[in-house]
Protein backbone atom coordinates (compact mmCIF):
# COMPACT_ATOMS: atom_id res chain seq x y z
CA UNK A 1 0.00 0.00 0.00
CA UNK A 2 0.95 3.49 -0.89
CA UNK A 3 0.08 6.51 1.75
CA UNK A 4 -2.46 8.91 1.03
CA UNK A 5 0.24 11.48 0.78
CA UNK A 6 2.37 9.96 -1.87
CA UNK A 7 3.20 11.42 -4.91
CA UNK A 8 1.41 8.74 -7.24
CA UNK A 9 -1.20 8.16 -4.27
CA UNK A 10 -2.13 12.32 -5.60
CA UNK A 11 -1.12 11.94 -9.02
CA UNK A 12 -3.85 8.76 -9.50
CA UNK A 13 -6.35 11.24 -7.22
CA UNK A 14 -5.49 14.59 -9.77
CA UNK A 15 -6.29 11.90 -12.74
CA UNK A 16 -9.36 10.62 -11.46
CA UNK A 17 -10.35 14.20 -10.69
CA UNK A 18 -9.66 14.95 -14.44
CA UNK A 19 -11.35 11.92 -15.89
CA UNK A 20 -14.48 13.19 -13.60
CA UNK A 21 -14.25 16.76 -15.87
CA UNK A 22 -14.09 15.10 -18.43
CA UNK A 23 -17.64 13.10 -18.16
CA UNK A 24 -19.15 16.20 -16.81
CA UNK A 25 -19.10 15.13 -13.33
CA UNK A 26 -17.44 18.37 -12.00
CA UNK A 27 -18.78 18.24 -8.80
CA UNK A 28 -17.10 14.67 -7.73
CA UNK A 29 -13.69 15.88 -9.51
CA UNK A 30 -13.91 19.05 -7.34
CA UNK A 31 -13.99 17.06 -4.35
CA UNK A 32 -11.43 14.49 -5.27
CA UNK A 33 -9.56 18.20 -5.90
CA UNK A 34 -10.24 19.52 -2.64
CA UNK A 35 -8.81 16.28 -0.87
CA UNK A 36 -5.62 16.44 -3.02
CA UNK A 37 -4.66 20.00 -2.24
CA UNK A 38 -5.82 19.45 1.35
CA UNK A 39 -3.18 16.17 1.60
CA UNK A 40 -0.61 18.02 0.08
CA UNK A 41 -0.57 21.02 1.95
CA UNK A 42 -0.87 19.08 5.34
CA UNK A 43 2.10 16.79 4.30
CA UNK A 44 4.05 19.95 2.88
CA UNK A 45 3.15 22.07 6.28
CA UNK A 46 4.00 19.10 8.53
CA UNK A 47 8.04 18.65 6.94
CA UNK A 48 8.27 22.34 6.98
CA UNK A 49 7.71 22.43 10.54
CA UNK A 50 9.68 19.49 11.10
CA UNK A 51 12.30 21.23 9.63
CA UNK A 52 12.50 24.59 11.09
CA UNK A 53 11.77 22.62 14.71
CA UNK A 54 14.80 20.85 14.01
CA UNK A 55 17.11 23.83 13.05
CA UNK A 56 15.45 25.62 15.96
CA UNK A 57 16.35 22.31 18.58
CA UNK A 58 20.37 22.40 17.08
CA UNK A 59 20.52 26.26 17.39
CA UNK A 60 19.09 26.19 20.91
CA UNK A 61 20.82 22.80 22.32
CA UNK A 62 24.01 22.78 20.72
CA UNK A 63 26.31 22.04 22.91
CA UNK A 64 23.89 22.49 25.65
CA UNK A 65 24.31 19.94 28.81
CA UNK A 66 20.78 21.08 29.86
CA UNK A 67 19.44 19.61 26.48
CA UNK A 68 15.80 18.31 27.15
CA UNK A 69 14.14 17.95 23.79
CA UNK A 70 16.15 15.60 21.28
CA UNK A 71 15.06 15.01 17.65
CA UNK A 72 15.74 11.88 15.76
CA UNK A 73 18.89 12.10 13.75
CA UNK A 74 17.91 9.87 11.65
CA UNK A 75 14.42 11.77 9.79
CA UNK A 76 15.86 14.34 7.46
CA UNK A 77 13.42 16.19 6.61
CA UNK A 78 15.18 17.96 3.48
CA UNK A 79 15.94 14.97 1.94
CA UNK A 80 12.06 14.04 2.54
CA UNK A 81 11.40 16.71 0.69
CA UNK A 82 13.45 16.42 -2.14
CA UNK A 83 12.48 13.05 -2.56
CA UNK A 84 8.52 13.69 -3.09
CA UNK A 85 9.31 16.85 -5.21
CA UNK A 86 11.22 14.69 -7.35
CA UNK A 87 8.89 11.84 -7.63
CA UNK A 88 5.81 14.81 -8.20
CA UNK A 89 8.15 16.15 -11.03
CA UNK A 90 8.73 12.58 -12.37
CA UNK A 91 4.35 11.93 -12.79
CA UNK A 92 4.58 14.93 -15.08
CA UNK A 93 5.53 13.20 -17.79
CA UNK A 94 2.28 10.40 -17.32
CA UNK A 95 0.50 9.66 -19.97
CA UNK A 96 -2.68 10.75 -18.79
CA UNK A 97 -1.26 14.41 -18.39
CA UNK A 98 -0.72 14.01 -22.38
CA UNK A 99 -3.88 12.79 -23.31
CA UNK A 100 -5.11 15.87 -21.43
CA UNK A 101 -3.17 18.36 -22.94
CA UNK A 102 -0.66 20.54 -21.32
CA UNK A 103 -3.36 23.81 -20.96
CA UNK A 104 -6.03 21.36 -19.30
CA UNK A 105 -7.18 22.75 -16.08
CA UNK A 106 -5.48 18.99 -14.48
CA UNK A 107 -2.80 19.40 -16.20
CA UNK A 108 -2.49 23.47 -14.88
CA UNK A 109 -3.24 22.18 -11.30
CA UNK A 110 -0.32 19.61 -11.50
CA UNK A 111 2.21 22.26 -12.60
CA UNK A 112 1.00 24.74 -8.92
CA UNK A 113 1.33 21.93 -6.70
CA UNK A 114 4.49 20.78 -8.14
CA UNK A 115 5.63 24.80 -7.73
CA UNK A 116 4.22 24.34 -4.08
CA UNK A 117 6.23 21.52 -3.52
CA UNK A 118 9.78 23.32 -4.93
CA UNK A 119 8.52 26.50 -3.37
CA UNK A 120 8.75 24.81 0.21
CA UNK A 121 11.73 22.88 0.28
CA UNK A 122 13.19 26.41 -1.36
CA UNK A 123 11.90 27.83 1.53
CA UNK A 124 13.43 25.64 4.02
CA UNK A 125 17.02 25.56 2.62
CA UNK A 126 16.80 29.24 1.72
CA UNK A 127 16.22 29.88 5.87
CA UNK A 128 18.27 26.65 7.12
CA UNK A 129 21.42 26.64 4.73
CA UNK A 130 23.70 28.19 7.66
CA UNK A 131 22.51 25.66 9.77
CA UNK A 132 22.82 22.89 7.32
CA UNK A 133 26.13 23.51 7.26
CA UNK A 134 26.97 22.81 10.92
CA UNK A 135 25.41 19.43 10.67
CA UNK A 136 28.45 17.35 10.42
CA UNK A 137 26.52 14.30 8.26
CA UNK A 138 25.57 16.89 5.23
CA UNK A 139 27.98 17.14 2.33
CA UNK A 140 29.13 20.74 0.27
CA UNK A 141 26.70 18.51 -2.40
CA UNK A 142 24.05 19.64 -0.55
CA UNK A 143 24.38 23.34 -0.62
CA UNK A 144 24.76 23.89 -4.08
CA UNK A 145 24.24 22.42 -7.76
CA UNK A 146 20.99 20.64 -8.29
CA UNK A 147 20.39 20.88 -3.98
CA UNK A 148 20.84 24.00 -3.27
CA UNK A 149 17.81 27.10 -2.61
CA UNK A 150 17.92 28.93 -5.67
CA UNK A 151 17.75 25.69 -7.97
CA UNK A 152 14.51 24.73 -6.10
CA UNK A 153 13.09 28.27 -6.51
CA UNK A 154 13.95 28.50 -10.23
CA UNK A 155 12.40 24.81 -10.66
CA UNK A 156 9.41 26.31 -8.76
CA UNK A 157 9.19 29.74 -10.44
CA UNK A 158 8.97 27.80 -14.19
CA UNK A 159 6.15 25.58 -12.69
CA UNK A 160 4.28 28.67 -11.54
CA UNK A 161 4.99 30.38 -15.07
CA UNK A 162 3.55 27.78 -16.82
CA UNK A 163 0.28 27.27 -14.83
CA UNK A 164 -0.04 31.11 -14.86
CA UNK A 165 0.25 31.56 -18.44
CA UNK A 166 -2.12 28.43 -19.04
CA UNK A 167 -4.57 29.93 -16.42
CA UNK A 168 -4.71 32.97 -18.27
CA UNK A 169 -5.04 31.14 -22.15
CA UNK A 170 -7.91 28.94 -20.40
CA UNK A 171 -9.62 31.72 -18.26
CA UNK A 172 -8.40 34.97 -17.31
CA UNK A 173 -6.09 36.45 -15.05
CA UNK A 174 -8.60 37.23 -12.34
CA UNK A 175 -9.57 33.55 -11.86
CA UNK A 176 -8.59 32.81 -8.40
CA UNK A 177 -5.82 30.15 -9.87
CA UNK A 178 -4.05 32.46 -12.08
CA UNK A 179 -4.04 35.17 -9.30
CA UNK A 180 -2.72 32.49 -7.24
CA UNK A 181 -0.15 31.28 -9.80
CA UNK A 182 0.89 34.98 -10.46
CA UNK A 183 1.63 35.42 -6.54
CA UNK A 184 3.52 32.73 -6.31
CA UNK A 185 5.97 33.58 -9.70
CA UNK A 186 6.60 37.20 -7.85
CA UNK A 187 7.79 35.39 -4.83
CA UNK A 188 9.71 33.16 -6.52
CA UNK A 189 11.48 36.08 -8.47
CA UNK A 190 12.05 37.70 -5.11
CA UNK A 191 13.86 34.88 -3.50
CA UNK A 192 15.72 34.54 -6.89
CA UNK A 193 16.57 38.15 -6.29
CA UNK A 194 15.19 39.08 -9.60
CA UNK A 195 12.22 41.22 -8.94
CA UNK A 196 13.63 44.59 -9.64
Amino acid sequence: HLPLCHPTTLCAMLDLAGALTESDRVEIATSVLGKVIDMLSSFLSDLESLFFDQCYARALYEDNPYQVVFFDENVDAVSMMQAFTSNLRTNLSREFLKILGPNHRISLLNHSLVGDACSVLGNCLSAGEKTIETNPRSTSADHGGNNGSGYFWALAFSHYELALKGWTKVESLSHPNAASAAYSVARCLRELGKLD
